[in-house]
Formats: C-alpha cells, sequence, structure tokens
C-alpha cells in the first residue's frame, strides 16, 4: 500500500528562519533600548532623594554638602552598589549626578539644586554619544550646548535653562558660565570657544578672536594674517606687521626692515635692514642679483652671490654655521665678515675695525679665501688662503699672494708673495 509522507521543504524552512531573523533584528535593538531606559530611570529616584535631602542640608547650613553621608535620607545605604552618587557645589553649578558605569556607561542622570548659580532646579541626562543622547531623547531630552562631563552633551529634561550655561571643556568660566579664556586650540567669539579659522592662522588667542601667529609665508596684521610677498619698494615695518616675517622672497628693490626675515631670499636689489631701525635679523637668508644686507641687519649664516653685498652689518658665521660669499659677491664697509668663506673672485674690503673686519684675532683661521678671492680690508692676517687667492689689505701675512688694486681694470692683480 503506498503513503504519503508530507513535510516542509527545503525553501518553507528557509522562509521560516528568515522571519524568525527579521523579527530578531527589529525586537533586539528595542529590546536593548528598553532595558537601557530602565537602568537610567533607577538613577531618577536616587539622584532626586540626594537633592531633596541637599536641599534640607542647605536650609540648616546656608550651603549644599558634598558628602551623602551628611544627608538624613532613610535607605540612603540600600542603593545598588554599582551606582555612583556625586554631590558637586563649585564654579556655579550645584548638582548631584547618579551614574552606573557598569550597567549604564554613557548616559548619566544629573539633578541641580535649587540654588545653583546656572541651571536651578532643572534634571539632566547626560549622553556620551549620539547613541546614548537617543536615551536621553526618549526621556523628553532637549539637547544643550556641552555638558557637565567634558565631552558629553546634557539632554534638559525638566527646568528652565534659559540663561544658564556650561563651561567648555578646558575652558575659564565665571559663576555665571560666561568663558574667559578658551582651551588650546580654541579662541573666544562671541563668548563661545570656537575653533580657530582666522585664514592663514598658524594660532588664536584663548581669550579673543585674533590670531596669534601665522602659517609660514604669511604675516600678523591687526590680529589677522595677510600675504608678505614684499616687492616693488614694498616694507616690512615692525609698525605695521606685528610678527616676525620668515621664509620670504623680496625682489625688486624690497626691503625687510623691523621685522626678522629669517631664511628668506633677497635678489634683484632688494635689501634686509632699513636705516634706523637697529637689529634687522636676516639670518640665514640668500642675497644674489646685487642684493644688500645693509644699515647694521644681522645676516649670519647667509649666502651672497651675484654681486651681492654685505655691507655696514653683521655677516659673519654664528653657532658653528658659515657665511658664503662667492660668484663676485663683497663684504664691504664697516662690515663684520668673520668666520666666512669667500670664493669665486669674491672680495673682503671690511673695515669694521682697526685690526678686524675680514677677519678676528679671537677667530683665527675661522674665515678661508679660495678661488681668487681677495681679503683687502682689516684682519686678513687672520684668515686662511688657498688657490690663488690673495692679500691686498692691512697686515696680511708672509708667505701669501700678493695683489694691488688696478684702478684701469678695476681688478686686483697678482704681484709676487708678501715677506
Amino acid at each position: 500500500m503506498k503513503r504519503n509522507k508530507k513535510g516542509f521543504t527545503l525553501v518553507e524552512l528557509l522562509v521560516v528562519v528568515l522571519i524568525i531573523g527579521v523579527l530578531a533584528a527589529i525586537s533586539l535593538p528595542m529590546y536593548q533600548k528598553a532595558v537601557k531606559r530602565s537602568r537610567f530611570s533607577a538613577l531618577m529616584p536616587i539622584a532626586k532623594a540626594l537633592n531633596e535631602g541637599n536641599e534640607h542640608y542647605y536650609l540648616n547650613h546656608s550651603a549644599y554638602s558634598t558628602d551623602p553621608a551628611e544627608l538624613d535620607i532613610a535607605g540612603k545605604d540600600e542603593y545598588d552598589d554599582d551606582t555612583e552618587v556625586y554631590l558637586v557645589d563649585e564654579d556655579g553649578f550645584a548638582y548631584v549626578m547618579a551614574y552606573n558605569e557598569d550597567r549604564l556607561p554613557d548616559n548619566k542622570y544629573i539633578a541641580f539644586q535649587k540654588h545653583s548659580d546656572q541651571f536651578a532646579n532643572t534634571t539632566m541626562c547626560e549622553a556620551a554619544d549620539d547613541a546614548a543622547g537617543q536615551i536621553c531623547e526618549s526621556f523628553g531630552g532637549t539637547p544643550l550646548e556641552g555638558g557637565i562631563t567634558s565631552g558629553w552633551t546634557a539632554y534638559l529634561l525638566t527646568g528652565d535653562a534659559t540663561g544658564s550655561k556650561f563651561c567648555p571643556a578646558g575652558a575659564t568660566c565665571n559663576s555665571q558660565g560666561e568663558v574667559m579664556e578658551c582651551p588650546s586650540g580654541k579662541t573666544l567669539k562671541e563668548g563661545k570657544c570656537v575653533a580657530c579659522d582666522i585664514a592663514n592662522a598658524a594660532s588664536c588667542s584663548t581669550t579673543s578672536y585674533a590670531a596669534t601667529s601665522c602659517v609660514s609665508g604669511y604675516c600678523m596684521k591687526n590680529g589677522a594674517c595677510v600675504t608678505c610677498n614684499f616687492s616693488g619698494n614694498m616694507e616690512c615695518r615692525s609698525t605695521a606687521y606685528d610678527i616676525r616675517c620668515t621664509n620670504k622672497t623680496y625682489t625688486d628693490s624690497a626691503a625687510c626692515g623691523g621685522n626678522d626675515c629669517t631664511n628668506s631670499s633677497f635678489s634683484g636689489e632688494s635689501y634686509c635692514g632699513i636705516y634706523g631701525q637697529t637689529y634687522n635679523r636676516c639670518n640665514g637668508s640668500t642675497f644674489t642679483d646685487n642684493a644688500r644686507c645693509t644699515n647694521g641687519a644681522h645676516c649670519h649664516n647667509a649666502t651672497f652671490s651675484g654681486n651681492s653685498s654685505c655691507d655696514g652689518s653683521s655677516c659673519g658665521g654664528t653657532d658653528g654655521g658659515i657665511t658664503t660669499f662667492t660668484d663676485n659677491a663683497t663684504c664691504v664697509g664697516s662690515a663684520a665678515c668673520d668666520n666666512a668663506l669667500f670664493s669665486g673672485n669674491s672680495i673682503c674690503t671690511s673695515t669694521y675695525a682697526a685690526d678686524a673686519g675680514c677677519g678676528f684675532s679671537y677667530a683665527v683661521g675661522g674665515t678661508t679665501f679660495t678661488e681668487n678671492s681677495v681679503c683687502a680690508g682689516n684682519g686678513c692676517r687672520y684668515v686662511n688662503y688657498e688657490d690663488n687667492a690673495c692679500c691686498a689689505g692691512s697686515s696680511c701675512p708672509s708667505g701669501v699672494l700678493k695683489c694691488v688694486y688696478n684702478s684701469t681694470t678695476k681688478t686686483y692683480d697678482r704681484v709676487g708673495y708678501w715677506d
């Protein structure tokens, strides 16, 4: 006798499994949210009881307690051991906070005291992230700007928060919650700490919306960063620009004076040093094509070439560095050119002092002349001579090539050796 056997097909079983999976995917988040809501609800009576107890304490002491043990509350020792409670009264904020780090790590319940300077008689839910914020919103919470816990967001549950403010993380505020100083990397704008978004600023004041330094290639002017490509006879003066302009290019007779123009490039008859402004700094800069370091500027560890010159300034090498003169560059006037390297027909005619200028007694051998260069100033006996370099200056050392100036050819002719 033939019997028919009935059962579920594989497709039917898969459909059932799929339905169960969909229901689980829908219900599990709802269940998890319900659990978190329940755990948050458990914090409320704890904080409210402590809050009310602290109000009674205030009536007797004209101040709030910060120790739960001082409060007369029935059953206060029977709360969940995992729940942490904090009584705070400082910086204009008086509140009770309840928190369970193990069961609900991303939410806190806060009940402010009636006499708190900020957020008086309000309750709040704090959230560490957006997901925790959904828990706060499920209780009717309205997000505020900032919170008690650094990096968290507070949601107003009950009460009126009008006129109250949180102090931003790392900021300094007064008792009214007004920001007095912002943390590093933020600047104060319209009473709030905001990121330093001033164009081309490297840093901003923490107490005012103004730049305190600029990125490379810009100078600070009236609290803002402006371009500093000086050309066409423009001048970089300390009276116009408050901060140093470094790593810049000066061309077409442009001048850097009054500011720090270190590691800059000068060409086209541009120059470092404004007359009457002392200590113009152009250390580490490059001078070429008739550019000059002049008027007492400091051009240590610089490079001079292409008929450029150090004229009446301090152009020696410092801190282990050297200044280089090459390709017809010159050290002239009362310039100090110690610890330098002269090559490629470069010339030193410095008269810095009676026996100093091109070389100095305290830096014997610090300056070297080579490749047809000429020492024709003061202090020439303290320098080294190599590769057809000659001496035409005062007190030339014996055995060194002797040269004299030819006014017709405007060059120095070699005429033997010094005795």
